[in-house]
């Protein structure tokens, strides 16, 4: 599975971007003061890696139709919508990410019960029926 697709090698550049990001935003965590020039240097490579990645990851998720084609578009836009408008710009990823992992994790509930399996109530079956083969993090 994982050889076939191009998402490990998608993912992985994302990474990569973050981790060239994070390298000079710890250090200058560490020090309190800025980190020296040549760390500086890492900014852009990252930069542009993050969002190659996401633009690649958008366009998979656009192609393979496993989410809304309107978070796929979104996707490669987060990153230049969060630089330009500075502090409240995480926001713009927290809630793409935030939809996108809502969604996803809607599509793997859906898909924990086999369709043959599951007796629901527009079936004709009851409410308890249809919570009795809900996955066990559904029941409250």
């Amino acid at each position: 599975m994982w050889r076939s697709s191009p998402w490990p090698r998608t993912v992985g550049l994302y990474a990569l971007g973050h981790a060239l990001l994070a390298v000079p935003v710890v250090v200058t965590f560490v020090r309190g003061d800025n980190p020296p020039e040549v760390l500086f240097t890492l900014f852009t490579p990252g930069l542009v890696a993050w969002l190659l990645g996401l633009v690649l990851m958008a366009v998979g998720a656009f192609k393979a139709r496993r989410i809304p084609r309107a978070v796929a578009i979104a996707l490669p836009a987060t990153l230049p919508l969060t630089l330009a408008l500075g502090d409240p710009g995480v926001l713009v990823e927290v809630v793409t990410w935030a939809v996108l992992a809502a969604f996803l994790l809607g599509q793997m509930r859906a898909r924990s019960i086999p369709d043959d399996e599951a007796v629901l109530p527009c079936d004709g079956g009851s409410q308890e029926a249809a919570q009795s083969v809900s996955p066990s993090w559904d029941r409250s």
